[in-house]
């Protein structure tokens, strides 16, 4: 590993900011450096975001919705959108 990258790595570590490699003569190549602590949270906030999600319509399609809120409003008609749903799944 060069000496330049090394110390670019160790900022990050200092900062906890990610790295973005990219290369002009092949920006297909482009790549992002973290932690594996970073990669962990960023994986594990998706699953929750879906795991989120997935409860909230299997409590919706279950008729176990309690929408009584301060409005007096009684039925809770919102969906979640399927762009949105779809997003938290990738």
């Amino acid at each position: 590993m060069s000496k330049q990258l090394k110390q670019v790595i160790n900022l990050s570590k200092k900062t906890g900011d990610r790295i973005i490699v990219f290369d002009n003569s092949e920006p297909e190549d482009s790549f992002v450096v973290m932690t594996l602590d970073q990669y962990e949270r960023l994986l594990n906030g998706n699953l929750t975001e879906k795991k989120i999600i997935d409860k909230i319509e299997s409590t919706e399609n279950n008729g176990n919705v309690n929408s009584n809120n301060s409005l007096g409003n009684t039925k809770n008609n919102w969906k979640i959108p399927q762009e949105i749903k779809e997003k938290s799944e990738e």
